[in-house]
Protein backbone atom coordinates (compact mmCIF):
# COMPACT_ATOMS: atom_id res chain seq x y z
CA UNK A 1 0.00 0.00 0.00
CA UNK A 2 2.76 2.46 0.78
CA UNK A 3 4.45 1.53 -2.81
CA UNK A 4 1.27 2.57 -4.70
CA UNK A 5 1.14 5.45 -2.29
CA UNK A 6 4.51 6.53 -3.54
CA UNK A 7 6.30 6.49 -0.09
CA UNK A 8 8.24 3.49 -0.50
CA UNK A 9 10.29 3.02 -3.22
CA UNK A 10 13.33 0.21 -2.15
CA UNK A 11 15.81 -0.18 0.47
CA UNK A 12 17.21 3.50 1.60
CA UNK A 13 20.85 3.11 0.91
CA UNK A 14 21.54 5.24 3.88
CA UNK A 15 20.42 4.41 7.49
CA UNK A 16 20.59 7.92 9.15
CA UNK A 17 18.77 8.96 6.06
CA UNK A 18 15.83 6.44 7.17
CA UNK A 19 15.90 7.27 10.79
CA UNK A 20 17.25 10.47 11.45
CA UNK A 21 14.42 13.05 10.21
CA UNK A 22 13.81 15.54 13.10
CA UNK A 23 12.07 18.28 10.86
CA UNK A 24 8.63 17.69 12.25
CA UNK A 25 9.78 18.03 15.50
CA UNK A 26 11.35 21.23 14.81
CA UNK A 27 8.05 22.30 12.77
CA UNK A 28 5.65 21.22 15.56
CA UNK A 29 7.71 23.42 18.35
CA UNK A 30 8.30 26.25 15.72
CA UNK A 31 3.78 26.31 15.23
CA UNK A 32 3.48 25.98 19.26
CA UNK A 33 5.93 29.22 19.73
CA UNK A 34 4.31 31.23 16.93
CA UNK A 35 0.73 30.47 18.62
CA UNK A 36 2.19 31.41 22.15
CA UNK A 37 4.34 34.42 20.93
CA UNK A 38 0.87 35.74 18.93
CA UNK A 39 -0.71 34.76 22.51
CA UNK A 40 1.51 36.35 24.48
CA UNK A 41 1.33 39.68 22.12
CA UNK A 42 -2.32 39.61 22.39
CA UNK A 43 -2.14 39.56 26.42
CA UNK A 44 0.19 42.28 26.58
CA UNK A 45 -2.35 44.04 24.83
CA UNK A 46 -5.41 43.61 27.37
CA UNK A 47 -2.79 44.45 30.34
CA UNK A 48 -1.99 47.55 28.67
CA UNK A 49 -5.28 48.32 28.16
CA UNK A 50 -6.80 47.55 31.34
CA UNK A 51 -4.55 50.05 33.07
CA UNK A 52 -5.92 53.12 34.30
CA UNK A 53 -4.34 55.35 31.83
CA UNK A 54 -6.51 53.50 28.79
CA UNK A 55 -9.54 51.99 30.68
CA UNK A 56 -10.71 49.74 27.67
CA UNK A 57 -10.66 46.38 29.32
CA UNK A 58 -12.00 45.67 32.77
CA UNK A 59 -10.44 42.30 34.28
CA UNK A 60 -13.03 40.33 36.31
CA UNK A 61 -12.00 39.30 39.66
CA UNK A 62 -12.29 35.28 39.18
CA UNK A 63 -9.08 35.81 36.56
CA UNK A 64 -7.11 38.55 38.54
CA UNK A 65 -5.74 39.48 42.08
CA UNK A 66 -5.04 42.72 44.29
CA UNK A 67 -2.02 44.18 45.39
CA UNK A 68 -0.99 44.01 48.83
CA UNK A 69 -0.05 47.86 48.52
CA UNK A 70 -2.89 49.16 46.09
CA UNK A 71 -6.09 47.51 46.84
CA UNK A 72 -8.01 49.44 44.07
CA UNK A 73 -5.52 47.80 41.47
CA UNK A 74 -6.10 44.17 39.64
CA UNK A 75 -3.35 42.27 38.76
CA UNK A 76 -4.02 40.46 35.47
CA UNK A 77 -2.61 36.57 36.66
CA UNK A 78 -3.60 34.62 33.84
CA UNK A 79 -2.13 37.21 31.26
CA UNK A 80 1.03 37.22 32.53
CA UNK A 81 1.37 33.55 32.86
CA UNK A 82 0.03 33.10 29.50
CA UNK A 83 3.15 35.64 28.93
CA UNK A 84 5.32 33.50 30.68
CA UNK A 85 4.29 30.49 28.96
CA UNK A 86 5.62 31.89 25.67
CA UNK A 87 9.15 32.20 26.57
CA UNK A 88 8.70 28.71 27.71
CA UNK A 89 8.20 27.52 23.78
CA UNK A 90 10.78 29.59 22.42
CA UNK A 91 13.27 28.61 24.98
CA UNK A 92 12.31 24.93 23.95
CA UNK A 93 12.68 25.90 20.15
CA UNK A 94 16.31 27.02 20.75
CA UNK A 95 16.90 23.88 22.51
CA UNK A 96 15.43 21.38 19.52
CA UNK A 97 17.53 23.67 17.18
CA UNK A 98 20.65 23.57 18.74
CA UNK A 99 20.35 19.39 19.22
CA UNK A 100 19.41 19.18 15.67
CA UNK A 101 22.26 21.42 14.36
CA UNK A 102 24.69 18.75 16.43
CA UNK A 103 23.02 15.41 15.26
CA UNK A 104 25.42 14.00 12.59
CA UNK A 105 22.89 13.16 9.37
Amino acid sequence: MSEELGFFDGVCPNSMDAVSDRDWVIEAIFCSSMIMTHLSRWAEDLIVYSTAQFGYVSMADAYSTGSSLMPQKKNPDALELLRGKAGRTIGALAGILTVVKGTPT
